[in-house]
């Protein structure tokens, strides 16, 4: 079987059409026999409604099908597009990689038809296996394939397959995927399932903004949706480096759209070397005051050591906990290398009607030599 190929817009129409309901042609009159005149018939004027559009779609499709030359209908006045105005529904080109699209008229009044979910398709070329029901977009250095829908938007570095009998498409090559509300994912593997609304990304990377700060996300993440997230094998760090200063590496990861990230369990890596294990954590992402995992604070003479003498420190290890609107606390850890470990909380309370405000400090230290002290 030789697939056929066809322009996105002319997949657009071709959809569409085949979509909507039909309509039955009129009907031609059979000629009368050699050598029989008949009688001149009264012009009967045509009293049934034109639809403009359908003619129009028709007239374009019929011209796709002939060879290169000069298209009468793209050089006529725009009409369609006058009375869309005119009644206050001419539609908005859907948006690309590159900025605003626009579309030509017929294209505009089918995006605004009702009932329909309008996909927009941009590559090098596509490929259309009408048997298997199958769109392969093909794209370039130049022109990478991509698939713009309401709620995402998909582009890739080779090519887009999209399966009409699963509903599925799948991006081949390094992929981006934009969910209409969440945060893109670009991945090196990537599945959608457009009747379930989400998808598959192996490989992926992602970031979600905490308030002035940012989580870089790395790993597998088997199911994608537009404010929820689940990953396995994932690891996480706000430092931005290639190569970041510390990271936090987990079997599950649960993460909710400018809410709470959940992991579980938890291994905290300063280079690659473990020097905490958690349970689980649970990091707000909101942009209210909210519980979450405190920022360490090192250098990066305390990950590599420039001499045999430097001692390590790295601090601020913890979790900060908003227990209510006016009381908050902080449990974090300090360790000295050659010197101490110590664990430090505290509890802040603010009471205005009861003109209550301070705080409770408790450090206990435990020295290297042994021996703990409390303060």
């Amino acid at each position: 079987m030789v697939p056929a190929r066809a322009s996105g817009p002319a997949l657009l129409l071709a959809a569409l059409l085949g979509a909507a309901s039909g309509t039955r042609a009129q009907e031609i009159p059979a000629a009368a026999p050699p050598g029989r005149d008949e009688p001149a018939q009264p012009q009967v004027p045509d009293t049934a409604e034109v639809d403009s559009t359908r003619v129009r779609v028709f007239e374009r499709l019929r011209h796709l099908g002939q060879g290169p030359g000069i298209d009468s209908v793209q050089l006529a006045e725009d009409t369609m597009r006058i009375l869309l105005r005119e009644e206050g529904r001419e539609g908005r080109a859907p948006r690309g990689a590159g900025g605003a699209r626009s579309w030509d008229s017929t294209s505009t009044a089918l995006l605004e038809l009702q009932g329909y979910t309008p996909t927009s398709y941009v590559g090098e070329r596509a490929d259309f296996e009408a048997l298997r029901r199958r769109l392969i977009l093909h794209g370039d250095s130049a022109r990478k394939p991509q698939v713009f829908r309401q709620e995402m938007a998909v582009t890739a570095d080779s090519s887009i397959v999209y399966e009409e009998d699963t509903g599925r498409v799948r991006a081949l090559g390094d992929a981006l995927y934009e969910p209409e509300n969440g945060d893109p994912v670009e991945s090196r593997t990537l599945v959608l399932d457009l009747s379930q609304r989400r998808g598959t990304a192996l490989g992926a990377s992602t970031e979600y903004s905490q308030g002035n700060a940012r989580w870089i996300v790395h790993g597998d993440l088997p199911s994608v949706e537009s404010e929820i997230v689940y990953g396995s094998g994932t690891t996480f760090t706000s430092c931005d480096l290639e190569d970041p200063h510390y990271h936090f590496a987990t079997d599950r990861i649960k993460i909710h759209q400018d809410r709470v990230l959940v992991a579980r369990p938890v291994r905290l890596y300063f280079a690659d070397v473990p020097v905490a294990w958690l349970p689980f954590i649970a990091q707000g992402l909101g942009e209210d005051r909210s519980s979450g995992l405190l920022t360490p604070r090192f250098s990066v003479n305390d990950i590599v050591r420039t001499s045999g003498g430097y001692r390590r420190r790295v601090s601020n290890v913890g979790f900060y906990w908003a227990m209510s609107d006016y009381t908050d606390a902080t449990v974090a850890l300090d360790w000295f290398s050659g010197n101490f470990l110590s664990l430090t909380s505290n509890v802040r309370y603010n009471w205005s009607r009861q003109f209550l405000q301070g705080d409770v400090n408790l450090r206990r230290f435990w020295r290297e030599g042994g021996g703990s002290e409390l303060a």
